[in-house]
């Protein structure tokens, strides 16, 4: 469940923007029975991590907020906040949003909004695509 190589793919049956994703789409081995973001947070949720069950994706703002500009390699996280996070826990790579992106031309939002700690920036993936989740829990940005 807290292994740092699983990625998910974007799968949530509220706010999706008319298409929920691709349940299981991811076609690494995540340590549930299927690896999508829905999935993993039921998962995390059930079990009580840290003594919480209200575990939850970030938003946009909530997720670039722990983005640190000023580091040079990544993955740029702030050491200071999360002193783990550079040698073990955070790989630099894309990272799932809660939000849904816009409507696209088939009249469904195919893609969600995830952020890069490689790089810092935000853009919108295909749902179906695997990337990483850093959960957040308590009220919404």
């Amino acid at each position: 469940m807290q292994d740092n190589a699983a990625s998910y793919t974007w799968f949530q049956t509220a706010n999706t923007g008319g298409y929920e994703g691709v349940a299981n789409g991811s076609a690494a081995s995540c340590g549930i029975s299927t690896c999508d973001t829905s999935s993993y947070i039921t998962a995390v949720n059930a079990m009580g991590l840290c003594g919480a069950y209200d575990w939850r994706l970030p938003t946009v703002a909530e997720l670039l907020s722990i983005v640190h500009y000023g580091r040079t390699l990544p993955p740029l996280i702030d050491q200071n906040y999360f002193p783990n996070a550079i040698n073990s826990t955070t790989v630099p790579q894309w990272y799932w949003t809660s939000v849904s992106s816009a409507e696209g031309s088939l009249g469904t939002a195919q893609n969600a909004w995830a952020v890069d700690f490689n790089s810092g920036n935000d853009n919108f993936l295909p749902k179906a695509s695997a990337a990483y989740i850093r959960l957040v829990r308590g009220g919404r940005q």
